[in-house]
């Protein structure tokens, strides 16, 4: 049985509520049993736009050069506003993969497509997300049931304008 990408996004909304409006819908964990698909897919997984809870007044691309620097110019504050904001945002994606890796049977695939690479480390006008590097450590850190050497990563499709090229990548774990 493939994964009903509704009863999905419906999960992941009701965590997003619960984590921003701190928002509780009683029994929504049970709506889907562990170990429930073969395959498990999501096109992608939003990044957190203010893992921080900063609120910046102009967006995520102001709070990209207050919190990188100009591209990694700006002192130990910075770097380490960097690091706290990379950690906000490893862990915003672990949470949805945790969700993804319960519903799939043991074994089979889960699919994770245009993942966005760290705000520090990615394209100037894309939101921040994860590095290709962080997802065998995370099997670890996160306590995932996946297999680390079964963890395959690409490149999604590039774009042909350069311009709005973001360089994201697909996982499978």
């Amino acid at each position: 049985m493939v994964l009903n990408m509704c009863r999905v996004r419906w999960i992941l909304i009701i965590k997003y509520l619960r984590r921003h409006w701190n928002l509780s819908v009683p029994g929504w964990e049970q709506s889907v049993e562990d170990e429930s698909f073969d395959l498990v897919y999501t096109g992608y997984i939003e990044p957190n736009t203010d893992p921080l809870d900063l609120k910046a007044e102009f967006g995520r691309e102001h709070e990209a050069d207050d919190i990188c620097g100009k591209r990694g110019k700006g002192g130990w504050a910075k770097t380490k506003l960097a690091k706290l904001d990379q950690k906000a945002q490893e862990d915003w994606y672990a949470a949805w993969v945790v969700e993804l890796v319960r519903v799939a049977k043991k074994g089979r695939p889960i699919i994770v497509e245009e993942v966005s690479l760290s705000l520090c480390d990615g394209a100037p006008n894309d939101w921040g997300g994860v590095s290709k590097d962080w997802w065998a450590g995370a099997v670890s850190t996160y306590g995932w049931d996946v297999d680390v050497d079964s963890i395959i990563i690409e490149n999604s499709h590039p774009s042909t304008n350069k311009e709005t090229y973001l360089g994201r990548y697909d996982v499978i774990l």
